[in-house]
């Protein structure tokens, strides 16, 4: 269906959006006064960079954005896209079943990156999982993977995801976040 750029401005200062960042909000997406096709909204709403570039790490701001930085290098790029073809679990039960498949290769970095990947396409599968089975996958996403996964952050995919601080920021904690 389409979605009338009048109902969307309703919803999203419903939301409490002063209605300038509204307006611009939209047009950024491409909603004209025509309105704009449902799937074609969600998707344009889900490529939308962070703007807050102080709480992305230093070296994806300057490769211009995630997606700049998971584009710019290939080996990155391959990591995402295998990630994104192991991962197409829709239940608790299916995430199970890929996460313990990738689990018997010895290897937990592997597991992490898969549960990352997880998290981006479906948290609510992600926490589920995690709930379901703490004592097989926390230490794959926590203590000791994640370990190496600060050894190696550079080298996976970014997804958008929370606030990243550097010592660097030390002093501008507030302006960060």
């Amino acid at each position: 269906g389409v979605l009338q750029r009048h109902h969307l401005e309703q919803v999203l200062e419903s939301l409490g959006l002063p209605f300038g960042a509204v307006a611009e909000f939209l047009d950024e997406v491409g909603v004209n006064g025509h309105g704009i096709d449902c799937r074609t909204f969600l998707s344009k709403v889900f490529q939308q960079e962070p703007k807050r570039t102080l709480s992305l790490p230093k070296s994806v701001v300057e490769a211009g954005g995630i997606q700049a930085w998971n584009a710019k290098h290939d080996e990155i790029r391959q990591l995402k896209g295998m990630l994104s073809g192991m991962c197409k679990a829709k239940t608790v039960e299916e995430a199970l079943s890929e996460a313990k498949a990738i689990m018997s290769l010895g290897h937990d970095i592997w597991t992490y990156a898969y549960m990352r990947r997880l998290f981006d396409r479906c948290p609510d599968v992600f926490y589920a999982m995690l709930a379901a089975q703490p004592s097989t996958l926390l230490p794959a996403v926590y203590t000791p993977a994640v370990g190496e996964a600060c050894q190696k952050f550079g080298k996976m995919p970014m997804y958008r995801r929370g606030c990243y601080l550097c010592i660097a920021d030390r002093g501008n904690f507030k302006e960060v976040l």
